[in-house]
């Protein structure tokens, strides 16, 4: 009976497959948006006659590797299913977007070259799976023919994400899963994969993987490539690009589709893993405002490596499909490739401000920060130093800490319960007592006042959760958590720790709080660098930004804020009270403390 309905599963998917590309005929639709097509790395020019256009585009999306469901695969563990069908769409879509990658970076052409890499993605894996398995377990790393397999990625789900064959994947699952995953395969050895769950792209970070260097940023990258420095030669890898992002709440946004439209025009463009409601499609291009993307709801025949060497024809897709770009999820993730230094450094120069785009936005979307400006200020300033990150994101958390204690205070005190029974009050749990702070041994005036000192230390305490007088790394992972930024891996949570507990002694302390909640703002962040962030906010180009243009700004990012505190953040910023923000407003807010300005 099973056999039966999966049977009728795989050819409903299969009609419905050949259903839409049918009815949505591609030719048709190319005709009429006779449009420059963007795909992948290439531009197609609409100088030529649209069949040649067509004709070289669907060339083009024929040498993509394409994978679909697939059926009468080895049986997964702990499992009756054979196959992937209605489940694993999300699956074979990050495999598409990464054997492109890879492909991209070492330029592969010929046959053999290709089978070599779509036997890293097989299904049947050649009986590897056995050894893969206990070599894991004895955390023992070794490469295999088919590192990416789905028996493999089943496997990792399931000790990783509780996964079990059958379930839907989330993209930062799959995403986590592959990379775990990267290291099994040859192709490690001259690559690495680079993905940031924040939205964003750091230098520092691209160029710890490429050349295992921490220091580097902007201007040593520049001097290395120039002097043909030796640390580039012998350390240069290539990364792979994994930036996930929302792109709007419900639909998409038609201002992030103006960042997402930039990036497929760029040579480093990999494509997008996207989709619908519980459809994932692999987005390779755009046609004005449609997007060009590969379907894997195809059901075909499992292969083993004989039958992948005997034809690819399965791996080959001809039905290319469109779909408009407000039809899709706002939940994306782009794909893009960087091969060399020389690559990164032309990346960073002419995309970073729209890159971090995105990341700002999402900020602003999890932050009702009093000075919003701060943020993109330190996006825009190209050496990015960590410890001045983590600056910003306490004094935020400070922020929104306090406004969540006083929506806590306004709470109404609970009603008494109905009826005879007596209700009992429940004890809540004690903290052990700390030491009463003496505010004024802490306070600076004029720049820190006594009363300045106790709005630090109550936020201090929401998040010193037990009382103990320091943030432990559980209740730094919960502060970050509970500001927007999920924490993945431990080594984050301590690395962080390690930069802001300057006395080692395994927690923030109070003082520490302090110091990080009142820093100054980078002295690094120049008046230059500071006016092109006040230009984003000035949008008449008056010399002066507006009540407004702040509220403008405050719905164009989706921020849910009332015009008195709009007024309120106005007022802070409008220092010499004129009724605008001029730039020297806006400087002068740049480079003085949070604290002991009123």
């Amino acid at each position: 009976m099973y056999n039966l309905c999966g049977s009728l599963l795989d050819r409903w998917y299969n009609v419905k497959f050949n259903l839409t590309s049918y009815i949505y005929d591609i030719d048709k639709q190319l005709r009429q948006n006779d449009k420059v097509i963007y795909i992948l790395n290439e531009t197609i020019k609409n100088d030529v006659s649209i069949e040649q256009r067509i004709e070289k585009l669907k060339n083009i999306c024929s040498q993509i590797i394409w994978f679909s469901y697939r059926k009468k695969i080895t049986q997964f563990q702990i499992s009756s299913l054979t196959s992937d069908t209605g489940w694993g769409c999300m699956i074979r879509v990050a495999q598409m977007a990464l054997a492109q990658v890879i492909r991209h970076y070492h330029s592969f052409t010929q046959p053999e070259q290709l089978i070599v890499l779509i036997r890293h993605f097989l299904d049947n894996d050649d009986d590897e799976l056995t050894n893969f398995i206990e070599q894991d377990q004895k955390k023992q790393v070794q490469y295999y023919h088919a590192p990416f397999s789905i028996q493999k990625i089943v496997y990792h789900a399931k000790i990783e994400f509780k996964k079990k064959p059958g379930d839907w994947y989330k993209p930062n699952e799959i995403l986590e899963t592959l990379y775990y995953l990267f290291k099994y395969s040859q192709y490690s050895l001259n690559m690495q994969i680079y993905i940031n769950y924040q939205c964003a792209f750091i230098l520092q970070d691209a160029i710890q993987q490429m050349f295992n260097y921490d220091k580097g940023n902007q201007e040593w990258l520049k001097e290395c490539i120039t002097n043909n420095n030796q640390l580039i030669s012998q350390h240069d890898k290539g990364i792979a690009i994994f930036i996930p992002a929302r792109i709007g709440l419900q639909k998409v946004d038609k201002e992030y589709l103006e960042v997402l439209n930039h990036l497929m025009t760029l040579p480093y463009f990999q494509g997008i893993i996207g989709g619908v409601t519980n459809r994932a499609f692999y987005i390779v291009g755009r046609i004005h405002d449609y997007l060009i993307y590969l379907d894997p709801h195809f059901v075909q025949n499992a292969q083993n490596f004989e039958d992948l060497s005997k034809s690819q024809t399965s791996y080959t897709c001809q039905n290319v499909q469109l779909i408009h770009n407000q039809s899709i999820d706002p939940s994306i993730v782009v794909c893009l490739c960087i091969r060399n230094g020389l690559e990164l450094l032309n990346f960073w120069h002419s995309n970073s401000k729209n890159i971090f785009l995105f990341h700002f936005w999402k900020q602003m979307l999890n932050y009702k920060c009093l000075n919003p400006f701060n943020f993109k200020m330190k996006i825009m300033n190209q050496q990015i130093f960590q410890n001045e990150n983590y600056i910003l994101l306490f004094k935020q958390i400070s922020i929104l800490s306090m406004s969540r204690q006083q929506n806590i205070q306004k709470q109404p005190p609970p009603q008494p319960a109905k009826g005879n029974q007596p209700q009992r009050n429940p004890q809540p749990h004690q903290p052990p007592k700390q030491k009463e702070l003496n505010a004024e041994d802490y306070a600076k005036p004029p720049h820190l006042t006594k009363e300045e000192v106790l709005e630090v230390k109550q936020a201090f305490d929401i998040f010193d959760g037990d009382g103990s007088g320091a943030i432990d790394p559980q209740e730094l992972r919960e502060a970050f958590e509970a500001s927007g930024i999920k924490t993945y891996h431990n080594k984050f949570i301590y690395q962080v720790l390690g930069e802001l507990d300057t006395d080692n002694s395994g927690g923030i302390d109070f003082e520490e709080f302090l110091h990080l909640a009142t820093a100054k703002v980078s002295d690094k962040d120049t008046r230059e660098q500071i006016h092109k962030v006040f230009n984003l906010y000035d949008w008449n180009k008056e010399g002066r930004i507006t009540w407004d243009e702040l509220k403008r700004v405050a719905q164009d990012l989706g921020e849910e804020m009332t015009d008195e505190e709009i007024q309120h953040m106005f007022k802070k910023a409008d220092l010499d009270d004129d009724g605008f923000v001029t730039f020297d407003d806006f400087y002068n807010l740049m480079t003085q403390k949070e604290y002991g300005k009123q």
